[in-house]
C-alpha cells in the first residue's frame, strides 16, 4: 500500500476506534453509575483523579516513545529500532516504579484531604492501591503502542484499544452479578482487564517483531537522557491547556459565582470531546512525519505540514458549524437546563480550539525533528498571555466586568500562537509564510465561509427545533464534502483519496478472488 493510502487508512481506523470507544464508555459510565450509586461512584472517580498527573507523564512519555521510534524506524536500521524500543521499556519501567512509590506514599495526605464517607475508607484505601497497580500496566503497556504506532499499524491499535474498552466494560457488567464489595471488585477486574492487555499486546509485538524482544544488554542508558529530556518538554506542553483551563475556572470562580464556573466546565468538556476529534488525523500523520524526516525528505514533510494544519479543520467543519449556528438547541438536546453563559462560552472555547490547528502541522514538524522547547515554551506563555488579560481586564473592569471576555482573550492568544507558529517555525523548516496562508488559510477560509453561509440560510427559513438541526447539519455535510473536495484539496491530494478508495475496493475483491478459484 503506498504511503498515502496509508495514511488515509490509518485515520480512517483512527476515527471508527474513536468513535466506537466513546459510544462504550458512554453506556459503560451510565451502568457504573447505576450500579455503583452516587457515593462509590464519586469515590472511585475521585481516586482515579488523583491519578491524573501520572496519566499526564505517560501520555508525554508516550509521544516522547513514538517520536523516537518512528525516527529509527525511517531511518531503517533495525538494530537501532530494536535497541530503541528495549531502552524505552527499562525507563518506563522506572517510571512505573516511581509513580507507585510516589503514590503509596502520599496516600496518608491524600486520604487526609479527601472527603471519603466513614464506612467506605477501608474499601476506597484498597481501591487507590489496586488503582496505582493499573497505573502501573498503562505506562508498561505505552512503549508497545508505541512500537507499532512508529510502523503505522494503526489498524491494529485501533483493535487493541477497542479490545481494551470492550475488557473494561465487560468489568462494569460483571458487578451485576457480583455478591461482594462492588467497589473492589470493579477495582481488581479493571486491574485484570490492563493485565491482560499487556500480555496480549507484548506477545503480539514480540511475534511480530522478533528483534525487539526484551534483552536487558542492549538498553542504552546514555540514550535515556535523550528520550526524558524530550518528554519533559511534551508534559510542559501537554499540561499547558490543562492548566490553562483549571486556571480559567479559577479565575471565574474568584470574581463571578458557582454557576458561571459551571457554563465554562461545560465548555471546556465539550472542547475536550472535540480535541478527541481533531487528534485522530494527528495520530496517524505524526509517525509518517517523524519517518520522513528521518529519511530527509523535506519536500514530502513539507505537504504533511500543510496536511496537519488544515486537515482538522475540514474533518471540524461537520460538527463546528451546526454547534456554532445552532448551539442553544444542541445544548438544550445534550444537556436540558444550562447556565447563562454556556452558548458564549461553548462558541468561544471551541473556536480557539479550532483556530489552533491552523498551527498544527508546524508543532508537528517540530516533533518529528526533536525541537520542541522552542515551540512549547511559545505555546505555554501565550496561552497564559490570555489568562494574564482576563485578570487585568477583571480587576479594572469590576464590578461591570463580563465573564465572556476571557474565553475571548484566549482566542486572541490562539491566533498570535498560530502566527508565530508560521513564521518562527516556518522559518525553521523552510516553509514560507505566504505560502501557508495561500495553501492553507485560504482553502479553510473558503470552506468555513460556505458552509457557514448554507447554514445560515437555513436559520433564516425555518423556525428553531429539531427538524431545522437536523437540515443544517445534513446541508452543511454536504456542503463541507463539496467545498473541501473542489477548493480545500489540490491535485495530489485529492489524488492521495483516490489511491486510497483503490486500494481498499482492491482489499475488498481480494477475498473473492481467492474463493472463486
Amino acid at each position: 500500500m503506498r504511503q498515502s493510502a496509508r495514511l488515509i487508512v490509518n485515520t480512517m481506523a483512527t476515527y471508527v476506534r474513536m468513535f466506537t470507544t466513546v459510544g462504550i464508555n458512554l453506556m459503560g459510565t451510565r451502568l457504573l453509575l447505576g450500579v455503583l450509586g452516587p457515593v462509590d461512584f464519586g469515590v472511585v472517580t475521585v481516586l482515579g483523579t488523583t491519578a491524573a498527573l501520572g496519566n499526564t507523564i505517560t501520555m508525554a512519555a508516550a509521544d516522547a516513545a513514538r517520536r523516537h521510534l518512528a525516527y529509527e524506524v525511517g531511518l531503517g536500521d533495525k538494530g537501532n529500532v530494536s535497541k530503541t524500543f528495549i531502552t524505552t521499556q527499562a525507563v518506563f519501567g522506572g517510571w512505573s516504579l516511581i509513580l507507585v512509590i510516589v503514590g503509596a506514599l502520599l496516600q496518608p495526605v491524600l486520604f487526609m484531604v479527601l472527603n471519603i464517607p466513614p464506612g467506605r475508607v477501608s474499601a476506597a484505601m484498597c481501591v487507590y492501591f489496586l488503582v496505582l497497580v493499573e497505573r502501573f500496566l498503562q505506562i508498561n503497556i505505552a512503549p508497545f503502542f508505541a512500537l507499532l504506532n512508529a510502523h503505522q499499524r494503526l489498524v491494529t491499535i485501533a483493535v487493541l484499544d477497542t479490545i481494551t474498552v470492550v475488557l473494561l466494560f465487560l468489568a462494569v457488567v460483571a458487578l451485576i452479578f457480583s455478591s461482594i464489595d462492588l467497589l473492589i471488585t470493579y477495582a481488581v477486574l479493571s486491574v485484570i482487564a490492563r493485565l491482560l492487555m499487556l500480555i496480549g499486546v507484548a506477545l503480539y509485538c514480540w511475534r511480530t517483531y522478533p528483534d525487539c524482544r526484551p534483552r536487558l544488554g542492549q538498553v542504552a542508558w546514555q540514550e535515556t537522557h535523550k528520550i526524558t529530556g524530550f518528554a519533559g518538554w511534551m508534559v510542559l506542553g501537554r499540561t499547558a491547556f490543562q492548566l490553562r483551563g483549571r486556571a480559567s475556572l479559577v479565575l471565574l470562580n474568584i470574581f463571578f459565582n458557582p454557576v458561571v464556573n459551571a457554563a465554562y466546565a461545560l465548555a471546556f468538556r465539550t472542547d475536550l470531546y472535540q480535541r478527541s476529534i481533531g487528534s485522530a488525523l494527528q495520530n496517524a500523520l505524526q509517525p509518517v512525519m517523524t519517518s520522513t524526516e528521518a529519511r530527509g525528505d523535506r519536500a514530502s514533510l513539507m505537504r504533511m505540514v500543510y496536511l496537519g494544519c488544515k486537515m482538522p479543520l475540514f474533518a471540524g467543519m461537520f460538527y463546528y458549524v451546526p454547534l456554532m449556528v445552532e448551539a442553544p438547541h444542541v445544548l438544550k438536546l445534550w444537556l436540558g437546563s444550562y447556565p447563562d453563559y454556556t452558548e458564549i462560552f461553548v462558541r468561544l472555547v471551541v473556536t480557539a480550539s479550532m483556530l489552533f490547528y491552523l498551527g498544527n502541522g508546524f508543532e508537528m514538524a517540530m516533533i518529528a525533528r526533536g525541537q520542541v522547547r522552542g515551540v512549547t515554551l511559545i505555546s505555554f506563555l501565550l496561552q497564559f498571555s490570555g489568562v494574564g488579560l482576563g485578570v487585568a481586564y477583571f480587576v479594572s473592569a469590576e464590578p461591570d466586568a463580563e465573564p465572556w471576555r476571557l474565553p475571548a482573550f484566549t482566542v486572541v492568544a490562539v491566533t498570535l500562537i498560530v502566527i508565530v507558529y508560521a513564521t518562527y517555525v516556518g522559518r525553521i523548516i523552510g516553509l514560507p509564510f505566504l505560502s501557508w496562508l495561500w495553501r492553507v488559510v485560504v482553502p479553510v477560509s473558503v470552506v468555513a465561509a460556505g458552509c457557514f453561509t448554507t447554514s445560515v440560510a437555513v436559520t433564516w427559513c425555518m423556525d428553531s427545533g429539531l427538524g431545522r438541526l437536523l437540515v443544517v447539519t445534513l446541508l452543511n455535510a454536504l456542503t463541507a464534502m463539496l467545498l473541501i473536495w473542489v477548493c480545500g484539496l489540490d491535485r495530489q491530494e485529492r489524488g492521495y483519496f483516490r489511491d486510497a478508495l483503490a486500494s481498499l475496493r482492491g482489499r475488498l475483491k481480494r477475498p473473492r478472488q481467492v474463493s472463486s478459484e
